[in-house]
């Protein structure tokens, strides 16, 4: 996923690890995380060759001596956690699946703003209405004057001496 194909095969495979040491979570004030955390570092490795991410190393608990070392790989960022769940939906478990839909629909934005204003101005007779309207606000001479006041106010509060850079 970071710039080259990833075969269903990988993602097969993934899914299996994900589904059995992995997990998806929500961190509070950090956001969501997928990770996978095992003693293999090799998998961990190819874990992140594929997807791209992080890898953390976990010494051997001191109060527990037969405890190994441990290895994780966690993936934070929202667009590259989109692509693996989505990528790997179809393979997992109930319960996996039950947080993924959580992560999705955390992650179901609405339009920017930009983006719904975007689409109505490429309709014709919008864009023929606002610039209708434009031009009538923009006759009216009360209207004018309130706003040019409103914008040399902003101006002076922004900058004392008056002056506009």
């Amino acid at each position: 996923m970071q710039g080259f194909v990833v075969t269903s095969e990988q993602i097969a495979w993934f899914a299996g690890l994900l589904e059995g040491e992995g997990c998806l979570s929500f961190v509070k004030g950090s956001g969501w995380r997928i990770a996978v955390r095992m003693t293999d570092e090799d998998i961990i490795l190819r874990i992140q060759a594929i997807f791209g991410g992080s890898v953390y190393f976990e010494a051997r608990s001191k109060l527990n001596p037969k405890h190994k070392d441990t290895w994780q790989w966690q993936l934070s960022n929202r667009a590259a956690i989109y692509k693996v769940v989505t990528a790997v939906y179809p393979h997992m478990g109930e319960r996996r699946k039950t947080k993924m839909d959580a992560f999705l629909a955390y992650h179901a934005d609405p339009p920017k703003k930009s983006d719904v204003m975007r689409r109505n101005w490429e309709n014709p007779e919008y864009r023929a209405k606002m610039i209708a309207e434009r031009k009538a606000r923009w006759q009216n001479e009360e209207w004018r004057a309130n706003n040019i006041w409103t914008i040399k106010k902003a101006a002076e509060s922004r900058w004392p001496t008056g002056q506009v850079s």
